[in-house]
């Protein structure tokens, strides 16, 4: 969602059925560092081409 000044919300929601017998130490790893890591590679991206100078007619920044 478009904040204005360069700014974008984004929602990041992971569901994950790991089945069998894990332990929970794992889990818990996966659940705490997982998302954030993907959180660190998803903003370096948006910081190269293509994505950088994108611009799609269909979403407008706000007017405040």
């Amino acid at each position: 969602k478009p904040l204005g000044e360069g700014k974008v919300q984004v929602s990041f929601e992971l569901q994950l059925d790991l089945g069998g017998n894990m332990p929970a130490w794992v889990i818990n790893l996966a659940a705490t560092k997982g998302p954030y890591n993907s959180l660190q590679s998803f903003i370096a991206m948006a910081k190269q081409e293509p994505y950088l100078s994108a611009h799609l007619d269909y979403i407008r920044e706000p007017q405040w």
